[in-house]
């Protein structure tokens, strides 16, 4: 931002994004472990092998 006031310059930012919802962001870290557990299975039993 330094070089934007030296030029006389201002820096802006906007977003269209909605914030994700906590209850949906809980949801889908419960999916992302509930993944890791079954590969991790499948692995030990070999069947990723």
């Amino acid at each position: 931002m330094g070089l934007a006031a030296l030029n006389g310059l201002k820096i802006a930012a906007a977003g269209t994004q909605e914030i994700t919802s906590f209850d949906r962001y809980l949801g889908f870290e419960q999916d992302m472990q509930d993944l890791a557990h079954q590969l991790i299975a499948e692995t030990e039993q070999g069947v990723l092998n």
